[in-house]
């Protein structure tokens, strides 16, 4: 009977060790963890309280497609607009159907025009296109200037 005993006060003794190990490395992962991220301040949204994108910035994206008959719906957006924070202007154009690529991409750097230079140094820039048309080989596309560049990248 005193082996019982023994295997039985060792096992729990082997136990307890492992708990309080897994404790302390917790304990240690969680203090390091706290450490190095809450003393981090992002600052990416600094500012963005003086760039708000105005209404004419946004009609102005939008008529440079106006002579695009093939588009069926536009948005320019901001997610600082919704509630949530973004310096990315982003437009979404929906086509009826396929039309030539590259003059989507001139009409997408000319619209780069129509935001003011404090915002272009701002904000980013992203484009997708997108057709209704399912058997469409050109879209989707994606397009994207950062506040750095000065025309689109695809």
């Amino acid at each position: 009977m005193k082996k019982k005993k023994k295997n039985t006060n060792s096992s729990a003794v082997i136990i307890t060790v492992v708990v309080l190990a897994l404790a302390v490395v917790s304990l240690f992962g969680y203090i390091v963890y706290k450490n190095i991220f809450a003393s981090v301040e992002s600052r990416r949204y600094e500012g963005i309280e003086e760039h708000k994108v105005t209404a004419e910035e946004i009609n102005g994206i939008k008529e440079v497609f106006e002579g695009v008959e093939e588009i069926s719906k536009i948005e320019v957006y901001t997610e600082s607009n919704k509630n949530s924070k973004s310096r990315i202007i982003k437009t979404r154009i929906t086509l009826t159907k396929d039309v030539s690529f590259e003059g989507m991409k001139t009409l997408c750097n000319s619209m780069v025009e129509k935001v003011s230079e404090e915002n272009l140094a701002y904000y980013d820039l992203e484009v997708f296109i997108s057709s209704n048309d399912e058997t469409s080989e050109v879209y989707p596309q994606i397009g994207y200037k950062h506040r750095s560049n000065t025309v689109f990248s695809w």
